[in-house]
This record gives structure tokens, C-alpha cells and sequence, in this order.
């Protein structure tokens, strides 16, 4: 474990493994994870351990990018998979409720952004496939 202090406080860094967290069950209010779990080969598995050191009723916040080019491009590289709306709400719903849902974009000239602007807006039927990246709030529920 990393501590650094900075203005008199200490903020500890921790190195280890999503699929086995070195913290007690129900011991936070909210758990952020960006741009993880395409990347661990259990992301069920991720799921459950993230909710595990959750609190009830504690928030769990996950960013993925959205895979609709896998269809022309297939994986994206390093990633285990790719998930398009449909298929990260259902992973996610099997185990908590998810409060929302919004698309992020970067604003970039690539294809990859849609010439969607900068910004973070709520997910829609009609958006989601514009979608660079998914940010979904769920809550643990028991």
C-alpha cells in the first residue's frame, strides 16, 4: 500500500485484484470503476465482489465503452469483451438495480465519437448506440 498526504490528509493507494478486494463486506457507501471490467476475464465475478464490499444501498458506479464496432472492427484490443447497451444492463441488472444511465463522448473528429459533442447526457433508445463510452449508477439492493 501506497500513503501519500496531501493537505492533511492521507490518501491510500492499494494495489490487488477486482475479483478478491482486501476489504470487509459492506464496508463502503460507493465503489467507482471506469473503464474496468471489459478488461477482467470474470466480470460476473467483478460484479459480485464489488457489491460485496458494498453497503446496502450503497452506489456502484461503472463506465464501459460501448462496442458498437465490434460488428466491423471485432474485439477491441486488450479487452476480454465488448459490451453494447443491451448486453451491460443485463450483466448488471442479474445483481443490482440500476438507478441510471448516460453516454459519454469525447467530442473527438474520429468515427468512433459520431460527431457527438463533448459531454455526458442520460442514455436514451435513441442515443445509445452514439455512445463512445456507457457511465450506468446502479444500487446494491440486499
Amino acid at each position: 500500500m501506497c500513503k501519500f498526504h496531501i493537505r492533511g490528509g492521507v490518501i491510500s493507494y492499494l494495489k490487488g485484484s477486482v475479483l478478491d478486494l482486501p476489504f470487509e463486506d459492506n464496508t463502503f457507501d460507493v465503489v467507482t470503476s471506469f473503464e474496468t471490467i471489459e478488461h477482467v476475464e470474470d466480470d460476473k465475478g467483478q460484479v459480485k465482489e464489488i457489491l460485496r464490499v458494498l453497503k446496502n444501498g450503497g452506489l456502484y458506479i461503472v463506465s464501459t465503452p460501448n462496442a458498437w464496432s465490434k460488428h466491423l472492427f471485432g474485439k477491441t484490443k486488450y479487452h476480454v469483451r465488448d459490451y453494447i447497451y443491451e448486453e451491460i444492463t443485463s450483466l448488471l441488472s442479474e445483481y443490482c438495480k440500476i438507478l441510471e444511465c448516460y453516454n459519454q463522448n469525447s467530442g473527438s473528429i474520429t468515427p468512433f465519437n459520431h460527431r457527438q459533442k463533448r459531454g455526458i447526457v442520460k442514455t436514451t433508445n435513441e442515443n445509445k448506440e452514439l455512445a463512445e463510452c456507457f457511465i450506468l449508477v446502479c444500487q446494491k439492493t440486499s
